[in-house]
């Protein structure tokens, strides 16, 4: 039987005061960055309770199927250091099952604890994944 894949998302929020097509244009900025990595997926856009309209966007949601493979997640979490790195004052999350984790202009020191980290999660028993 083939299991289901496990999905990384990728989150940020918007900047106070960001116009909604800037935002927009950051979700697709990295929607193209994490394209040269694999398939990318918009998940529905997350609004304000109490926004001024119902359609006001505060948080860019992106899912990508990932793989154990080592060099796949580096590659997932080099491209959001990058771009938080490129976008002042963003930060990002990254989840995979349980495990989230912010990504918020790291060291290497914690890109490496970061990428560590979403590989144990892939690992992990629950997700029936294994390093390959």
């Amino acid at each position: 039987m083939e299991q289901a894949p496990e999905f990384v998302t990728v989150t940020f929020a918007s900047l106070l005061e960001e116009p909604e097509d800037a935002f927009l244009s950051r979700t697709r900025e990295l929607a193209r960055d994490l394209r040269e990595i694999g398939p990318v997926d918009f998940v529905p856009a997350v609004s304000a309770p109490g926004a001024k309209s119902a359609g006001e966007i505060v948080a860019g949601v992106l899912a990508m199927a990932v793989t154990a493979n080592p060099d796949y997640v580096q590659a997932i979490v080099h491209t959001v250091v990058a771009f938080v790195r490129r976008n002042e004052n963003r930060r990002a999350s990254l989840k995979v099952g349980d495990i989230e984790l912010h990504v918020d202009q790291p060291t290497r020191d914690e890109v490496a604890r970061i990428i560590d980290a979403m590989q144990t999660a892939l690992d992990s028993p629950s997700t029936g994944r294994r390093r390959r």
